[in-house]
C-alpha cells in the first residue's frame, strides 16, 4: 500500500546498472541476489508509482546481460551503452544525464527522481534536479557509494541482502568518516558502547551526523558501510566491536561460519585464485606504484598498465585491490574518494616500500576477517587453499601471517 503522504508522487527510476551490479558482486562480505521487483516496489510502497523506467549498461556483456529477462518482465527499458575501457565512462554518464533531462522536460508531472548509482559524476544532475524542484532519491550499494551523493540527494537508500534500506545521510568524507570509527575503535582496545562511539564521534567530527540523528540511525549507518565492525545488544547497551564477534554471541548470524574454510574465504573475500598470477599481480601492483612514488596512479590507470586486457575477473580484481588497501599497501588519497573508482588517486604506502613486506602485508589483510570468526584457520588451511599444489612450501610463510595477525589482535 501506497504511504499516504506519498500518494501523489510519479517517479521516475534511472538505473546506472553497471554501477549497480558491480557494486553488488564485487561486495566484500555480502554476496546477494539482485531482484529489480524488490527494488520497484520498494519505492511504490514508500512513495507512489514509478511511471518511467530506464536502465543503463552494456547489454551485450554477460555479467549484465544475465539480468535482461527480469528487467524486461519488470517493464524497464533497456538502453544499450558500448563501454571501451574506463576513459569512455564520463560519455556513458552523461548519455544517463541526457535522459535524465529529457524526462524532466516531457514528463513534468514526475515529481521523484530516482537514481540508481553511486557515482559521484552524476552530483551535477542531482543539483539540477533539485533547482528544478525535483525530490531527489539516491540508491547505493555497500562500499560503492560517494559522499558527495549521500550529502546532496533529498534521501539514500543502500541496496542490501535484505532489499532496500533507508540510511541516514553523513555531512563529510565518507573515507575519512570509515577511517575516524575504525580509528577511533582501534584506540579503545576494538569495542565500545555505542553511545561512547557516538560521543567521541560528536568531539571529532561535529558536523558530520545531522542534528537530528538517533542512536539507530548510527547502528544502521555501521551495518550498512562497515562490514568489519559487529553491532551487537549487550543489556540495555549496544556495543560496537571491531573485526571480531561480541563476546557471547557466538556464531549465530547467518550460515557463513557453517561453510567450508575454502567456501568461507571463497565467499566473503574477493582474491584471484591462481596462485602464481596472483603473486605475478601483486608484485606487478608493487612494482607499478614503486616506480611512479609520489605521483602514484589513478585506479584505473593502474589496471590499464598491470592487466591491458582486463583478463582478470572484476571481483578478484577489486577484491585485491580492496585487501592491499585494507592491509596498509596502498595509501588511496581522501582527496579524490568522491570521484568514480577509476578515478581515485593511489600511490604506493609508506611503510610498505618492500615487495616481501608488501606481499605479507596483503595476505595478512585477506586473512583478516577469518582470523576473527573462524576457529579452523590454521597455517596449513591457508597453504591449501591459495597454493594448493604446493602447500607444504607455503606453510611457513603463513605461520609468520597468523603470527602477525595474533600480535596485532594483542596490541589492538
Amino acid at each position: 500500500m501506497i504511504r499516504q503522504d506519498h500518494a501523489r508522487s510519479k517517479l521516475a527510476l534511472l538505473m546506472d546498472f553497471e554501477n549497480l551490479v558491480l557494486g553488488i558482486e564485487n561486495d566484500i562480505g555480502n554476496e546477494s541476489s539482485f531482484s529489480i521487483d524488490a527494488i520497484i516496489r520498494h519505492l511504490e510502497e514508500e512513495y507512489g508509482p514509478v511511471i518511467y523506467r530506464k536502465a543503463f549498461a552494456d547489454w551485450g556483456k554477460p555479467t549484465f546481460g544475465k539480468y535482461a529477462r527480469d528487467l524486461q518482465h519488470a517493464g524497464v527499458e533497456m538502453q544499450h551503452v558500448v563501454r571501451v575501457g574506463y576513459n569512455s565512462k564520463n560519455a556513458a554518464d552523461m548519455f544517463l544525464v541526457i535522459h535524465a533531462m529529457d524526462c524532466m522536460l516531457t514528463y513534468p508531472d514526475i515529481d521523484v527522481f530516482v537514481l540508481v548509482t553511486g557515482d559521484a559524476d552524476f552530483l551535477p544532475l542531482l543539483t539540477k534536479l533539485r533547482a528544478a524542484g525535483r525530490k531527489t532519491v539516491v540508491v547505493g550499494t555497500q562500499g560503492a557509494i560517494a559522499g558527495t551523493l549521500m550529502e546532496n540527494c533529498d534521501e539514500f537508500m543502500c541496496y542490501t541482502p535484505d532489499g532496500l534500506l533507508p540510511v541516514p545521510r553523513i555531512r563529510c568524507n565518507l573515507t575519512h568518516f570509515k577511517r575516524t570509527v575504525h580509528d577511533i575503535l582501534d584506540r579503545a582496545g576494538g569495542n565500545m558502547t555505542l553511545s561512547r562511539l557516538s560521543g567521541v564521534l560528536l568531539h571529532e567530527m561535529p558536523d558530520a551526523l545531522p542534528e537530528d540523528s538517533s542512536p539507530e540511525d548510527l547502528v544502521r549507518f555501521l551495518r550498512v558501510f562497515f562490514p568489519t565492525v559487529s553491532v551487537s545488544r549487550k543489556g540495555r547497551h549496544f556495543m560496537v566491536s571491531l573485526s571480531e564477534e561480541p563476546e557471547g554471541a557466538g556464531p549465530q548470524d547467518g550460515d557463513l561460519p557453517q561453510l567450508s574454510f575454502a567456501d568461507y574465504m571463497r565467499t566473503t573475500r574477493g582474491f584471484i585464485q591462481d596462485p602464481d598470477l596472483r603473486d605475478a599481480v601483486v608484485q606487478d601492483i608493487f612494482a607499478t606504484l614503486k616506480a611512479r612514488g609520489d605521483d602514484g596512479l589513478t585506479a584505473g590507470e593502474l589496471r590499464e598498465l598491470v592487466d591491458p586486457e582486463a583478463t582478470i575477473p572484476d571481483k578478484e580484481w577489486f577484491g585485491t585491490v580492496f585487501s592491499l588497501t585494507c592491509g596498509g599497501c596502498i595509501w588511496e588519497d581522501p582527496a579524490t574518494a568522491n570521484r568514480p573508482g577509476a578515478y581515485r588517486h593511489m600511490r604506493l604506502y609508506r611503510g610498505a616500500e618492500d615487495s616481501e613486506e608488501f606481499r605479507t602485508r596483503y595476505y595478512i589483510s585477506l586473512f583478516y576477517k577469518a582470523f576473527s570468526e573462524r576457529p579452523d584457520i590454521t597455517p596449513d588451511a591457508c597453504s591449501e587453499l591459495l597454493f594448493p599444489e604446493t602447500a607444504e612450501e607455503h606453510r611457513a610463510f603463513f605461520e609468520k601471517v597468523l603470527e602477525r595477525l595474533r600480535e596485532r589482535r594483542t596490541t589492538g
